[in-house]
């Protein structure tokens, strides 16, 4: 017996085909239990720093009591943003993972949002949002923000001159990423050129960076010990030699310091920058150069204040 096709069962068929894949898709983009490599790897090709900060460990470690009741909790404009969309990063934000060094910055961000009422904020602050992607000004005329859902509790945003930069951090259009990542609830990788090369860095601390020039790949982590934060580095080279040559000149530019203080007749302060470089430590681990530099409460607490 000869069976004939026909066309509405076609049409029957591509129709369940349709909402299938629908479902599929709406499945996997409210998925949030993105793997943090997934997240970095997301970040645009001509990324130069990439850093990731594990809220929620620091949450639970009390470190973000150094910004609770700062400047930023403080400020209208934040008070009035959070009233408006009820989202607060002290209590909401679980990780951050941003990529920067040029003219936008990106971030990817995993915590509790409540979308509808971001996009009713976007619009009240002339903005507009088409199909879950939001555009709205920022603070200056050439910082246009943008940002979309990735997942339910995942978002995409960027920062920059273009106000669809966002649109970048769709997946497939990111960099591979040098794995393993980091362990660090807050770090920051880059290489020693792109390090050397950045001229917003404080004051005293450009010497150190332009040591750096010839790593391959520089981490740098914060984490709490003994009851103090400590900022450790990891310098990859690329021989012994390379590696050696660089803690010797840390160590160096290490007691150079010490000497300009003691010269002008000062002793360095435990709590701000200056006993913070002096106070450093550098060992080598075959191609690696570990570098340790106590980070005092108080002076993390003033840099994050000003920042705010």
């Amino acid at each position: 017996m000869t069976v004939r096709l026909r066309p509405w069962w076609l049409a029957t068929f591509i129709a369940a085909a349709c909402i299938l894949a629908a479902t599929a898709l709406f499945v996997y983009r409210q998925r949030s239990d993105q793997s943090t490599s997934e997240l970095v790897r997301r970040l645009p090709a001509g990324t130069r720093f990439y850093a990731r900060v594990d809220l929620a460990a620091l949450r639970n470690g009390g470190m973000l009591d150094l910004v609770a009741g700062s400047a930023a909790e403080q400020e209208p404009d934040y008070r009035h943003f959070v009233e408006q969309t009820g989202f607060d990063y002290t209590r909401d934000l679980d990780e951050v993972v941003a990529g920067f060094g040029g003219s936008t910055t990106y971030y990817i961000v995993r915590g509790r949002f409540e979308w509808a009422r971001l996009r009713r904020w976007v619009q009240t602050q002339g903005g507009e949002c088409i199909n879950s992607f939001c555009v709205v000004n920022g603070s200056r005329p050439e910082r246009k923000i943008s940002f979309f859902p990735i997942a339910r509790r995942v978002m995409g945003m960027a920062v920059g001159a273009y106000q669809r930069s966002a649109y970048d951090l769709l997946e497939g259009r990111g960099a591979p990423v040098v794995e393993p990542l980091p362990e660090k609830s807050l770090w920051l990788m880059t290489s020693g050129a792109a390090l050397a090369g950045e001229r917003g860095l404080p004051e005293g601390t450009r010497a150190f960076a332009g040591a750096l020039r010839g790593a391959n790949r520089i981490t740098l982590g914060l984490e709490p010990r003994g009851g103090r934060l400590s900022l450790e580095m990891e310098a990859r080279y690329g021989s012994t030699d390379e590696a050696e040559r660089l803690r010797a000149e840390l160590h160096a530019l290490t007691a150079k310091l010490l000497q300009f203080i003691q010269r002008e007749g000062h002793i360095p302060n435990p709590d701000d920058l200056s006993g913070m470089l002096t106070a450093g430590e550098f060992s080598t681990s075959g191609t690696t150069v570990n570098g340790r530099w106590p980070v005092p409460r108080g002076l993390l607490g003033s840099i994050l204040a000003g920042v705010n």
